[in-house]
This record gives structure tokens, sequence and C-alpha cells, in this order.
């Protein structure tokens, strides 16, 4: 297993129990503890989580991650979700989202339906969001 690997690995341990301790984590991964000690202590350096006297703790709460890791977990789930929603958005729709990741593929979806474009007649589709992430899904598709 290689460093990303297992610190992809050790965010998930953090994601579901929010602790873990360096004893744990080699146990788990198959890799020694001063291993650990040196993947809890670069990902503490980028802010990932937070170091504790044996193990290592989740920084907050989930939504506190890197986005990239948040989006590439279950990525092919959170496609076919977005799909399924996506396909239930009629022209004339008022739509609102979040700036989640799953959200996020939800605009993805929307972007690409060529009967949501905008017409003759006016905007087919409108989506209300506070995030920016959602806003930029939805101008780039149709730039």
């Amino acid at each position: 297993m290689d460093r990303y690997a297992r610190w992809n690995a050790l965010l998930e341990m953090l994601t579901d129990n929010g602790r873990v301790s360096v004893e744990e984590a080699a146990a788990r991964l198959g890799v020694s503890q001063a291993t650990i000690r040196r993947d809890f202590d670069q990902l503490a350096q980028q802010q990932m989580i937070t170091r504790t006297r044996g193990g290592a703790v989740a920084n907050g709460v989930s939504y506190d991650l890197p986005l990239r890791y948040k989006t590439a977990k279950h990525s092919a789930e959170k496609q076919r979700i977005g799909a399924a929603a996506a396909a239930l958005v009629s022209p004339g729709t008022v739509v609102g989202l979040n700036g989640g990741t799953t959200s996020t593929e939800v605009a993805r979806a929307l972007a690409v339906r060529p009967d949501l474009n905008t017409s003759a007649e006016g905007a087919q589709l409108t989506v209300v969001t506070n995030a920016l992430n959602i806003a930029n899904e939805l101008l780039v598709a149709r730039g």
C-alpha cells in the first residue's frame, strides 16, 4: 500500500470513528507504528487532522476534509444520484442546490440536458444556489 492509499485509509478511519490510535491504525493497515506516526504528522501539517498523544482526531466535522478527497469518495454513486435527480427535473422548474459534492453531480447532470438550456422562450431551468462550485458547473457547461 502506497503513502496516498494509506492516507486515504486513515482519513476514512477518522471519518468513521472521529479518532484513531497509532496502534489501531498500524494493525489495521499492516504497517509499522513509525509509519503511521509519520503519516499522521504529514496529514497534520496539511491541516487535514489533529495529532493527539498516541493518535489523531478528525478536524471538526467531515466537511473540513478537502474537497478533492470528498469528491473522489463514492464518485460513481454520486454520479448515479446526480443523473437520477436530474431526470426528475422538467423544463421550467426551479431547483435549489447546496454546495455538496453530490449536488455538484446533480448540477453537472442538469447542465448537459439540452431540453433545459436557454431557448427563445427564456430560461428552461432556474437554479438557486449559494455555492460557487454549483454556479461554476452550470456556467462552464453552458459556455
